[in-house]
């Protein structure tokens, strides 16, 4: 026995009544199937409804051998006249989703030659997957331009349901599957295809549809849209972003763009002039290092904290420090972690590996690196002074050593 599918003899009905004829557990749910159902099952790209059965939420309905299966929470506490609900605005945003897909999808056809080959009507945005490798901005407008001259002029959508046999009185955009029967939607003249989804009644209902990326896919392209009601919530989250920049920066939306440019412009010379006084900073702070530095044998060792700075400005401070001569040199920083940033001249032979693992070793701490650089932390910030004494004194023991 198929079930009664309600939602194709009135997709604008959101309660019915419906008699259990058939319910089991399934796995932490349940799955219920009804004698008819305003529940549309997922398919043909488009999820399906979701509400309830006798106050019991239905998260999810799916068609099984000509049979809709309802997946619930719980059961029903009646098997018979139970009163069903699906959630309007779900159904009515799947509705304007999937009609904008057969407008956009007919007028892509009809522009640029481009066949439709995969649709996806996700909980946020939609898809269509077409057959060209190649679709460039202008074509995306006047595909949009078509689209929506189409919805504006607010043409019938009709049903049809006709043996297969009849298909061929209808001129298609694509051929039908291969059933007993068909559904065809119609479009004014517009477009007429077979499918099985739930759609409003006339184009304007749509509202609107928006492209939102066009992008390569598997060797076509897949274009991204939006229509109706979601593309009034993405016009009003954009618009909001746009005035709050323009009210941030004190400027009209016409002189945005200029204002960002510029912004650019004032940014990338901060950022050179920001280098320059940073090069001559780590010039003049190395050389007060290197004179509050010791010697050990032929090595000058510098281990100190730094304060004020990154770890990654203190790499660079690192860097001019050994570029000075025979230098070994461990400075050390305090953030949420504990760290310590080695490195040492090429000229001199001392063995940083070594060092790094013996430090690893007694602290308990994480890093490495290479023979002129590493890096080690700990967790804890207050042992910082301790890992510098530490490293001072393993320095001390492998030159006496070597």
């Amino acid at each position: 026995m198929e079930t009664r599918r309600l939602y194709e003899e009135d997709p604008y009905a959101t309660h019915f009544q419906a008699d259990i004829i058939s319910s089991k557990p399934e796995g932490d749910h349940f799955r219920v199937i009804l004698d008819r159902t305003l529940f549309y099952p997922e398919g043909g790209g488009q999820p399906s409804d979701t509400g309830n059965l006798g106050g019991v939420p239905v998260l999810l309905a799916r068609e099984e051998d000509g049979q809709i299966i309802h997946v619930m929470t719980s059961l029903p506490a009646s098997n018979k006249a139970v009163p069903g609900e699906i959630y309007w605005e779900r159904r009515f945003d799947h509705m304007q989703q999937h009609s904008g897909q057969h407008i956009l999808s007919a007028a892509s056809d009809r522009l640029l030659r481009a066949r439709t080959i995969g649709f996806h009507l996700g909980s946020s945005v939609s898809t269509i997957d077409l057959a060209r490798p190649e679709i460039d901005d202008n074509e995306i407008l006047q595909i949009e331009d078509l689209a929506n001259r189409t919805v504006f002029a607010n043409l019938p959508v009709r049903i049809d349901v006709v043996p297969s046999s009849d298909s061929g009185h209808f001129d298609l955009r694509k051929p039908p599957p291969e059933r007993e029967s068909l559904r065809i939607v119609s479009i004014g003249e517009f477009d007429r295809i077979a499918c099985c989804g739930t759609h409003v009644r006339k184009s304007g209902e749509i509202g609107l549809i928006k492209i939102i990326a066009n992008e390569s896919y598997k060797g076509g392209r897949r274009i991204t849209f939006l229509c109706g009601g979601r593309a009034l919530s993405d016009y009003r989250s954009r618009f909001l972003t746009l005035d709050t920049a323009c009210r941030s920066l004190t400027v009209g939306q016409d002189e945005l763009l200029h204002r960002l440019a510029k912004l650019q412009e004032e940014l990338a010379e901060q950022k050179i002039n920001q280098r320059r006084i940073s090069r001559e900073l780590d010039r003049y702070q190395a050389a007060e290092l290197l004179r509050e530095g010791e010697d050990v044998r032929d090595i000058r060792l510098v281990t100190t904290e730094i304060q004020d700075r990154t770890p990654k400005e203190i790499s660079g401070l690192v860097k001019e420090i050994t570029a000075a001569g025979s230098v070994l040199v461990i400075l050390g920083v305090r953030q949420e972690q504990a760290l310590l940033l080695l490195g040492k001249s090429q000229r001199i032979a001392f063995d940083l590996p070594g060092l790094v693992q013996e430090l690893k070793n007694s602290l308990g701490w994480r890093g490495g690196g290479n023979e002129l650089s590493a890096q080690l932390s700990g967790p804890d910030p207050h042992g910082l002074e301790e890992a510098l004494r530490e490293a001072r004194a393993a320095v001390l023991r492998m030159t006496a050593q070597a």
